[in-house]
């Protein structure tokens, strides 16, 4: 698409120069049969020439200064296309780096969970409640804005399916980290509830909770119980939507600026024999 517009500014260009030079011939021509018609002496002849010869020189001049100025009026035009095509550029490849952080972060959250639960099982905790096997998540809590300038090149290639999956991503992120935050903070607070320990055995620990001390755990473990389900049905819906982003926005990419520079994010093990 991008070819297709830098062709059309040239081959307008062209045919703007054709017109002019063939209107430049024309007017020539005219002038001189003129001249051969009304000049009956040598006088008259010798004037209508010199009248003759400045017009013509005038109009060459003319012409000139128009294939000049159109020129670097067409010149102009494909400075500006082609610093709009790098901004555009610019912008789309800023949104497939952030939806790949998304991805690898929704992939180290999943494994910490993951590491959590087997960890939990080899301890025979298997019966237990989720939220007693699944240790708080660290980590960052980085989320991304999106801007409209960067689902601008989606908008403009018609990918309606790929700029929706963007905005829900980066939407949806953002809930998730906090869902995730609000888990670690839950967690915090039951250690402080429960405060009194007996034992320990293979990292798990046997503690003693007053009547009291129950009535405040008890929301909290209903809470937790829920965030965590949430949790992990959250990371099964958008880790496959962040690769979708991730990886499907190069290969679209190319197609629309109709050239193979764009970069590609490929999943790990592609390509790999």
């Amino acid at each position: 698409m991008a070819q297709q517009n830098i062709g059309t500014v040239k081959n307008s260009v062209v045919q703007l120069i054709t017109v002019g030079i063939f209107g430049a011939m024309v007017g020539a021509a005219v002038l001189l049969f003129l001249a051969e018609k009304f000049a009956a002496t040598s006088d008259h002849a010798t004037l209508l020439a010199g009248f003759g010869g400045a017009v013509i020189g005038s109009v060459l001049s003319a012409l000139v200064s128009f294939i000049l100025a159109k020129q670097a009026s067409a010149e102009t035009l494909l400075r500006d296309f082609e610093a709009r095509l790098a901004e555009q550029k610019s912008y789309v490849l800023r949104l497939m780096v952030k939806a790949s952080v998304v991805l690898s972060d929704l992939v180290a959250i999943r494994k910490a969970i993951d590491e959590s639960l087997s960890n939990a099982n080899d301890r025979n905790l298997t019966a237990e409640p989720l939220w007693k096997r699944v240790l708080p998540i660290v980590g960052s809590y980085q989320t991304f804005d999106i801007d409209a300038a960067e689902l601008s090149p989606l908008i403009a290639a018609k990918d309606n399916a790929l700029m929706q999956a963007s905005v829900t991503l980066f939407m949806q992120h953002r809930n998730l980290i906090e869902a995730v935050r609000v888990y670690a903070d839950l967690r915090g607070r039951v250690k402080e509830i429960v405060v009194h320990h007996f034992g320990s055995s293979e990292g798990v620990l046997t503690s003693g909770l007053t009547q009291e001390q129950m009535s405040k755990l008890m929301p909290l473990e209903i809470e937790l119980e829920s965030l965590i389900k949430t949790i992990r049905a959250m990371l099964t819906d958008l880790i496959p939507l962040a690769e979708k982003v991730t990886f499907e926005i190069g290969p679209a990419m190319q197609k629309f600026f109709g050239s193979q520079d764009f970069p590609v994010f490929a999943p790990k093990g592609a390509g790999e024999e």
